[in-house]
């Protein structure tokens, strides 16, 4: 009996859950195995792994199949995983990558630490939630006096100066007389962050050094907030987590556009090449979520799957997100039992034609494409920037070797073309 309708899931473009994750995914064996046999064992790394390819490539996918392969075979390994897609700058994630290791700490290790340690343990962790108040800005700062005969923790503003003296360290300030000492700690810069989470790593190596921490870092190169790859935020993350992938408690694994890998391919260990699939493993994708998510039943005809296939080039994450487009667009017709054809592509063509129009970021664009159509061409020569509108990767490919020349997606071209040939 096959599964019940999933719509929520249905051509889910993002990588799926964790229950579904393997059996979504399809081909790319040797990758895998590859990524399997280079962890075995979990071998020390100071260097940042990097998997790569092109984008909508299938990289995150492929990464969380890895990693829940990995913890399977070796028990032992810890994995937190960190989206970096969007977070804006580079604080952000270390952020967030302090914070899981302050959960593991307090909600796994405390448990297992050994009675004689733990309370220099506990007082660790208390230590360690003081900065988490301040990394999350919880407080402004933290103020800690102290004198030969008593000491007492306050927050800032609350506590009364004390001493004629300042002595400032970093992000620390400390006031000190002959009898007493103010030190007030403030919100940690990146380098103090990064310093926080090697203390956390050590407290893990210290009392779980048998379960060493596997940290993914999914799209480190789309950092930027409106989605720019290789910014300079993402720039500065890859060098913040340098001195972290040098610790030996942890190995940092980290999913990369192949432009950006190129371009710092000094700065990472080569660790997995992931290609674009083929044509046939597009189409076992797609039988695959019908089979998961829609009964079983076809959603496409043949000749309309055969376009959508060849629209993506391979980009399996593009591929996707085209059938959940264009079944969205058609769910009446899903719900009475019809598959989509040819037709039904056109007429979600057309609609997204007429919304660019309508959009300031691509209507100076949508001229020069109908032109290209018209012409029976399938490449469009744009000096515009493209990399915020719409158009890229959806409607234009760019052409590798030929700045502005921009491939165009024979999915728009089977529904925009003069009826004579559908694009081989």
């Amino acid at each position: 009996m096959a599964p019940p309708r999933n719509l929520l899931r249905l051509f889910d473009h993002n990588p799926p859950p964790r229950e579904f994750v393997t059996d979504l995914f399809c081909d790319r064996e040797e990758p895998m195995e590859l990524g399997l046999s280079t962890l075995a064992g979990l071998p020390e790394c100071a260097e940042i792994l990097a998997v790569y390819g092109e984008t909508r490539a299938g990289k995150s996918h492929f990464v969380r199949v890895l990693l829940d392969k990995l913890e399977r075979r070796e028990g032992r390994a810890r994995v937190e995983t960190i989206n970096a897609n969007n977070r804006g700058v580079a604080r952000a994630v270390l952020q967030d990558i302090f914070l899981a290791l302050w959960r593991v700490l307090n909600e796994e290790v405390r448990g297992v630490v050994a009675a004689d340690q733990r309370a220099a343990f506990e007082e660790f962790l208390a230590d360690l939630d003081e900065r988490r108040a301040l990394v999350t800005q919880e407080v402004a700062e933290r103020s800690d006096e102290a004198s030969d005969s008593v000491g007492t923790a306050v927050e800032a503003g609350l506590g009364a100066k004390v001493g004629a003296l300042e002595v400032k360290l970093g992000d620390r300030t400390e006031q000190r007389t002959a009898s007493s000492a103010r030190r007030v700690r403030r919100a940690p810069g990146e380098a103090e962050l990064v310093e926080y989470i090697r203390d956390a790593l050590d407290a893990l190596r210290q009392h779980q050094v048998d379960r060493p921490l596997v940290l993914l870092v999914d799209d480190l190169d789309l950092l930027h907030r409106r989605g720019r790859e290789g910014s300079e935020e993402s720039s500065r993350l890859v060098d913040r987590l340098k001195p972290i992938a040098e610790h030996p408690q942890i190995l940092v694994i980290v999913t990369v556009r192949a432009a950006y890998f190129n371009g710092r391919d000094k700065d990472f260990n080569d660790f997995v090449r992931l290609r674009l699939l083929g044509d046939d493993d597009l189409r076992e994708v797609y039988r695959r979520h019908v089979a998961l998510f829609h009964e079983g039943v076809e959603v496409f005809d043949a000749a309309a799957l055969d376009v959508l296939v060849r629209a993506a080039k391979g980009r399996v994450g593009m591929f996707l997100k085209s059938c959940r487009d264009v079944s969205r667009f058609h769910a009446s017709r899903l719900r009475r039992g019809l598959a989509v054809g040819l037709d039904g592509i056109e007429a979600f063509v057309r609609a997204e034609l007429e919304e660019l129009r309508q959009n300031p970021d691509s209507l100076h664009l949508v001229p020069a494409l109908e032109r290209a159509l018209e012409n029976g061409q399938l490449e469009v020569e744009l000096t515009a920037d493209l990399q915020d509108t719409p158009l890229l990767y959806s409607v234009l490919h760019p052409v590798p070797g030929q700045p502005h020349r921009y491939a165009i997606s024979p999915l728009w071209a089977a529904a925009l073309r003069p009826k004579k040939d559908l694009p081989s």
